[in-house]
């Protein structure tokens, strides 16, 4: 069962060890606009989620806004894990 608070937790604690800009306010701070998220970061946060959820984003549905918050992101993990879950069947 996906827990979508338990990711955004996840997320929040990688932005944090990854960023030099402190906490991140919550799930729904924009990351784009606040500067928090560069191109670099982006790659580190993608490899991050495919390694930790075992599951392979799909580029092609992905936009800024897929990363525009922690809460876009972590919605787009639980979805990809369910998607992986009823697949596996």
């Amino acid at each position: 069962m996906v827990n979508l608070r338990s990711i955004e937790t996840e997320l929040m604690d990688f932005l944090r060890a990854h960023t030099e800009y402190g906490p991140v306010a919550g799930p729904e701070t924009d990351l784009i606009e606040s500067s928090i998220l560069d191109s670099l970061l982006v790659m580190d946060l993608l490899a991050q989620v495919e390694g930790s959820y075992g599951i392979a984003l799909d580029y092609a549905e992905m936009t800024p806004d897929s990363f525009r918050t922690v809460g876009n992101l972590a919605s787009l993990i639980a979805t990809q894990q369910s998607q992986y879950c009823v697949e596996s069947y």
